[in-house]
């Protein structure tokens, strides 16, 4: 039981590696990570020659660090960046809706910390004698969702992503569901079974993923 269980998680759970390896640019799962739609991978500053989504830096901005207070300034700067991004005919791809927007930041767990100070604490350090101030974040009704990830392997890189975006960032293709094959004894449906009785069961599928354009997602990294 302990192992069939161990099974279905680890089918259950191929979606969510295959999802960390594209925005990791990480062979785990995959022969090759796939491009995007316009020649470039998941993050790139620039697609074909160009600045990416008409905005300079694209979608892979340069962070001031790992501060609580940093992380929010790279926060609001990522938020600024979805703004600039243009469609094909120069006009703003996403518009003032970004505002209202729902956000997940998907970060390692390294940086819980100063994740959970920036956006959950109540009140901020707001000057050099000690002062305060009230979150800006709470004040201003942004819902921040926090993903800690452990499948995350940069310490100091983040990710953020429109909670409500036109289109998926990511696809997962489910080409063939999780079959099973056995070698029972009783079944007599295998040379090695009745050679060795040693009985096995195995499960396998075939499924794959993919990136669309993801002007929905930027990444922020950090030396």
């Amino acid at each position: 039981m302990d192992v069939a269980r161990q099974a279905g998680q680890s089918a259950a759970l191929l979606p969510e590696r295959f999802f960390f390896d594209l925005i990791q640019n990480n062979t785990g799962l995959l022969p090759s990570i796939p491009t995007a739609p316009d020649g470039a991978a998941m993050f790139a500053t620039t697609a074909g020659g160009s600045a990416r989504f008409g905005a300079s830096s694209g979608n892979l901005l340069t962070g001031g660090g790992v501060t609580a207070a940093q992380i929010l300034t790279d926060f609001y700067d990522a938020i600024v960046q979805f703004l600039k991004f243009q469609d094909t005919q120069g006009q703003p791809l996403l518009g003032d809706q970004v505002f209202s927007q729902p956000f997940v930041i998907c970060h390692p767990v390294e940086l819980t910390e100063a994740m959970e100070t920036a956006f959950m604490q109540k009140q901020q350090v707001g000057n050099s004698n000690g002062g305060s101030q009230s979150n800006l974040v709470s004040d201003t009704a942004k819902n921040v969702t926090l993903w800690p990830s452990s499948r995350l392997t940069d310490a100091n890189d983040w990710y953020i992503f429109l909670g409500n975006p036109p289109k998926e960032q990511t696809f997962f293709l489910d080409r063939q569901g999780v079959q099973e094959e056995t070698a029972l004894l009783e079944d007599n449906n295998s040379d090695h079974a009745r050679a060795t009785a040693e009985e096995s069961i195995q499960w396998y599928s075939r499924s794959g993923a993919g990136i669309a354009l993801p002007y929905g997602a930027i990444k922020t990294t950090n030396s």
